[in-house]
Parts: C-alpha cells; structure tokens; sequence
C-alpha cells in the first residue's frame, strides 16, 4: 500500500506511513473504546469531505489537483495530533461520524485513494 501512496505523493514514506499508523493504533488503546474501526472511517470521511476550517472541501479544482502534493510537508506526529483531536471531537458531537453507508468509493475524485485501501493484502506482503 505505501508504494502506491508514495507514487501519489512524494511526502508519503513506508516509514512515515508505518509510524502514523502505529501512533494512532497505541492511541486508540490507550483511550480503551470499542469503537476504533468507527473512528477511523470517520476520521477519512471527515479529512476527505471537509478542510480544517470544517468547511466542505472542494474536490474540484481548474487550477489544482486536490490529490497532488501539498508544499508543506506533513509529519507523523502531525497527523496522530490530527486523529486524536478528531476523535475527541467525535466523542463529544457524534454529528462528526460518518454516516454508516458511506464508503470512499462513493467520492469519485477519490477512486485512486480508494483503489489504494482496498488493495487486498496478506501476511507474505510484509516479510
């Protein structure tokens, strides 16, 4: 999955995606809630649809790649603070859940994310 996101963006590392990944799985034990797989679908939801300023994102752009680069350069601990605010915020206002029926699938300005996540992996892939 990181060689293709590291084909998307040149931000993207196994590295940094291996890091992120493993900081947010140690938060979501620490807090010891049972709904782990609904923060994070709401979490892609959310950073998908919506900008910082929670205003709906423009997916669409003439002079802009929405998926392209971005000129800073995120960090691992960026992106955990991000998660956890996130899932603060959405234990305190569940209006921030992604609706149950919604997939990624279904932003077709995302296919390429989508096809990404639902590569099909298995244990050998990572020996």
């Amino acid at each position: 999955m990181s060689t293709e996101l590291e084909k998307l963006y040149s931000d993207c590392s196994s590295t940094k995606l291996h890091s992120a990944a493993e900081a947010m799985l140690f938060f979501l034990t620490e807090i010891e809630d049972d709904n782990a797989i609904e923060y994070c679908k709401s979490f892609i939801h959310y950073s998908a649809l919506f900008d910082a300023a929670n205003q709906p994102r423009k997916l669409k752009g003439l002079f802009f790649n929405p998926l392209g680069p971005r000129q800073e350069l995120t960090t691992s601990k960026s992106i955990l603070f991000a998660f956890r605010a996130f899932v603060f915020r959405l234990r305190i206002n569940p209006q921030y859940a992604a609706p149950s029926e919604w997939s990624l699938a279904d932003v077709p300005e995302l296919k390429v994310l989508n096809d990404i996540l639902t590569i099909e992996v298995v244990f050998f892939d990572a020996i």
